[in-house]
């Protein structure tokens, strides 16, 4: 599950409509050059990252601006709901997204009990926008790591003779964990799933998962879930592996 140390802000998106009238207000105070870059990403042409003739020193300014981040908002979230509607005509999914909670999820048809599947997440705070994607893996080693660690805290409450509701989450856990017989077939679903849409929004910047690094201090307790980040300008690519 995405993190943030910091609080957000949870911005609508508005109609391509409302964002062009909007735009067309400052066409006398920008540039040609700033003007036409918020114009295509409005249009979808470009992504956020493609600056094309804005000087970089200005786009930090320009991020500040609500226009930015009204415009910067709805091209993020269409182009990422373009990259799924594309991905659900090759795979057994449908999609949904919600512009207002600024996340799109997904959920297999083969089997209507299956679960909703976390693919796409974003928000913007006051360090810009953060971009989130999401894996689960099955990892022998950060698992027999999260074992040792639970049976360390649990040793640790038996000697110091705790009071059993005082360390029975940790007990609980450790048990799932010694118990694990590997991914069920809709974990193994929604892997693929992930995989196959974080490699797809990540091509879209022009960027991949080799290029993330850990990111300690948004890792949770523990070893089974990890936060990899990239970072540019006003914006932040974050990728949450959960492993089990």
């Amino acid at each position: 599950m995405y993190r943030s140390t910091t609080s957000f802000e949870k911005r609508k998106i508005l109609t391509v409509e409302e964002l062009s009238k909007e735009l067309e207000q400052y066409r006398k105070l920008f540039n040609h050059d700033t003007f036409d870059y918020l114009n295509s990403l409005l249009m979808l042409n470009d992504n956020i990252l493609c600056s094309g003739n804005v000087d970089m020193d200005f786009m930090a300014m320009l991020s500040k601006m609500d226009i930015y981040k009204n415009i910067a908002s709805y091209n993020i979230y269409n182009k990422s709901l373009e990259i799924l509607k594309r991905e659900q005509e090759t795979r057994n999914f449908k999609i949904e997204g919600d512009p207002n909670l600024n996340r799109i999820n997904a959920y297999s048809i083969r089997d209507v009990s299956i679960g909703n599947i976390s693919l796409f997440h974003y928000h913007f705070d006051h360090d810009g926008f953060h971009i989130g994607t999401f894996e689960i893996e099955n990892n022998p080693t950060m698992r027999n790591l999260e074992i040792e660690r639970l049976d360390c805290i649990c040793a640790s409450a038996y000697s110091a003779n705790l009071r059993p509701s005082a360390f029975e989450y940790y007990e609980e856990n450790l048990e799932k964990l010694l118990n694990f017989t590997g991914l069920s077939d809709f974990q193994k679903e929604q892997a693929k799933i992930q995989e196959s849409i974080r490699n797809a929004i990540l091509d879209s910047y022009g960027i991949c998962l080799d290029e993330f690094t850990e990111q300690k201090e948004k890792t949770s307790c523990g070893y089974l879930n990890k936060q990899y980040v990239k970072k540019f300008p006003s914006v932040e690519f974050v990728h949450n592996i959960q492993y089990y």
